[in-house]
């Protein structure tokens, strides 16, 4: 796969091959660099959970922009309302307690307001 890419590199954009070994020891190095950064966050969750700690979800879409749920095609390629907070939590339903809306109004990016 490499030796095309490189191929497509050299041939077509006039530009350096890319070195497999000097590109696997800089990912590497990289990953020993992040890795005190990275963790199981569902394990974290559970545990904050068992000591009844306080814990704020935030999502900054809003359910107009909900790819299931909001105005298509001016949606995101997520689910944003607060039921699917357990989705990317790995968390259940059940256990959110609460929920906050802060802020009620149709958001629009990039396009502009919705169109009549």
């Amino acid at each position: 796969m490499l030796d095309f890419h490189n191929f497509v590199l050299q041939h077509y954009y006039r530009a350096a091959a890319v070195d497999f070994q000097k590109t696997l020891d800089a990912q590497l190095a990289m990953g020993e660099q992040i890795a005190p950064l990275v963790t199981d966050v569902t394990r974290e969750l559970q545990q904050l959970r068992a000591t009844d700690a306080n814990v704020l979800f935030e999502g900054a879409q809003g359910a107009m922009l909900d790819v299931d749920l909001g105005t298509y095609p001016y949606v995101t390629a997520s689910n944003t309302t607060a039921g699917f907070a357990s989705t990317g939590t790995g968390l259940g339903p059940r256990v959110f307690d609460g929920v906050l809306v802060s802020s009620r109004r149709i958001p629009r990016g990039g396009c502009g307001s919705v169109p009549d």
